[in-house]
């Protein structure tokens, strides 16, 4: 396989870790291979947007702290997001983010809404490597 396919591989599995297995398997990649490749680029991207969003929400905080916030209106649908997130938040985001929402996207509402929690990196990563593990060992059973 080419170089050029590596590191297109290794882009997508850093953003859309779903779909890099299926891309990986029609290039002619081995399981082996290919679930070291998509699992490792798909810590290094959730490492990188991680502390990404951390700097980017303390720099929006520092630009954004003198300004006065209007009072939060709770709607029933606010009342079910926060009862969600308080419940399952965490694990629930972490089993979600590899599969269907993006590394990044999931990396940023871990920085956003997990700031403090020291299980977020440990957590998200061993949602990575076993998604990593069944997409790659199962994915043709599932896609095919």
């Amino acid at each position: 396989m080419s170089l050029s396919k590596y590191l297109l591989l290794i882009l997508l599995a850093a953003t859309k870790f779903a779909i890099s297995p299926i891309a990986a398997s029609n290039w002619g990649m081995n399981h082996k291979e290919s679930f070291i490749l998509i699992t490792i680029s798909g810590l290094v991207g959730f490492f990188t947007f991680y502390y990404f969003s951390s700097y980017l929400l303390k720099l929006m905080g520092m630009l954004l702290s003198g300004r006065q916030r209007k009072k939060k209106i709770f709607t029933r649908k606010n009342k079910l997001a926060v009862r969600i997130i308080r419940n399952y938040g965490l694990w629930l985001l972490a089993v979600l983010t590899p599969i269907l929402i993006s590394i990044p996207f999931g990396a940023f509402l871990c920085a956003r809404y997990f700031p403090k929690k020291p299980m977020v990196i440990l957590t998200m990563c061993a949602a990575i490597i076993a998604w990593g593990f069944i997409l790659t060992f199962f994915g043709d059973l599932i896609f095919n």
